[in-house]
């Protein structure tokens, strides 16, 4: 991402996990660039990304997330929204197939506990959902990457399709 944004690019942080690659990758200099959680909760990144895009019509947004995350933001809704309001941005999905809200940790913090005689296993998509797909079902772009040489090919086609007019995502497998 940090070779291919421009200056001007917004670049909306919710990656959690992978949060420190985004950072140190991450060129933009102009305030109003880069914006991160601060706090505890997630999903906010495509509403957003979408928010973002309105606001600055002209300039690239693309949003960071993890798939946790990703999964709490409605991303179907921002990115139909976002097709529809002529407002596209990029998703970049890091897909490592569990989220970390204190759920992944339940037996430890409750055991004994409901969740835990249950077998609730907590912070875990298993099989994660194709969100390349789901951004093709609101009318944009999607690509699930799975190799680390595709992934600048990919990013480098969802910002294409962005400046063509559609909202897209691509979704990285990650350890």
């Amino acid at each position: 991402m940090g070779r291919l944004l421009g200056p001007d690019a917004i670049l909306l942080d919710e990656a959690v996990s992978n949060a420190p690659a985004v950072r140190a990758h991450h060129r933009g200099e102009r305030p109003g660039s880069f914006f991160a959680q601060s706090g505890s909760g997630g999903g906010w990144g495509s509403g957003a990304a979408l928010g973002a895009k309105l606001a600055a019509p002209n300039r690239d947004v693309v949003l960071a997330s993890g798939d946790g995350f990703y999964r709490f933001g409605s991303p179907d809704a921002a990115l139909w929204t976002a097709r529809q309001a002529g407002a596209p941005y990029l998703a970049v999905v890091f897909v490592n197939g569990r989220y970390s809200t204190g759920t992944r940790q339940v037996s430890q913090f409750y055991p004994g506990g409901y969740a835990e005689r249950a077998g609730f296993p907590g912070g875990v998509f298993e099989p994660p959902p194709d969100y390349a797909a789901e951004a093709r079902a609101a009318g944009g772009w999607g690509c699930y990457v799975e190799h680390p040489g595709e992934v600048a090919d990919a990013l480098g086609e969802g910002l294409r399709q962005t400046h063509a007019g559609l909202p897209a995502v691509v979704a990285v497998r990650v350890s």
